[in-house]
């Protein structure tokens, strides 16, 4: 049975191994990946400076809705699964969000300690806005899946289900 064709926005902030995941199934052959599709449109809204930040406005559109619908088309070489790596950083006011009903949403999300160093190590005193917490927040709640503390402990065993 040939699985139907599946899009799927892997949600994390900076330093989250995320480009990890994003090789990982950018080795699969059935799989096109796309990095941080959002970047430019970010830096062009934010107004913040970043490392290669010409090298990123040249390469990729500044408009969030051009890029949104390139997302939304058809999967990359006819590939059935598409991932796309995003950074929850990049969804400042005025991107769009009504796209995100219609793919698959996961969250990667490290500990904050360990994201902390990580990006305080590449640049000097980040914000909450840089490392993506605030709109990882927002974004989980754009997906209407209510908090429910009973996923914090379960019996031994097998899954219930």
């Amino acid at each position: 049975m040939k699985a139907a064709p599946r899009k799927i926005a892997m949600w994390s902030g900076s330093r989250s191994l995320s480009t990890a995941m994003m090789y990982a199934f950018g080795n699969r052959a059935d799989c096109a990946v796309v990095d941080e599709p959002l970047y430019a449109a970010y830096l062009s809204a934010a107004g913040v400076a970043h490392p290669m930040q010409a090298e990123i406005l040249a390469a990729q559109s500044q408009d969030p809705a051009e890029v949104i619908a390139g997302l939304m088309g058809p999967n990359p070489d006819g590939k059935p699964h598409f991932y796309q790596k995003h950074m929850t950083q990049h969804m400042v006011p005025g991107v769009p969000r009504d796209w995100m009903s219609e793919v698959a949403n996961v969250f990667l999300i490290r500990h904050p300690a360990r994201m902390n160093a990580s990006y305080a190590a590449k640049r000097e005193n980040p914000t909450l806005d840089d490392i993506g917490f605030w709109q990882q927040a927002e974004l989980f709640e754009v997906i209407g899946l209510d908090w429910d503390p009973a996923m914090l402990s379960w019996r031994q065993g097998r899954a219930q289900g």
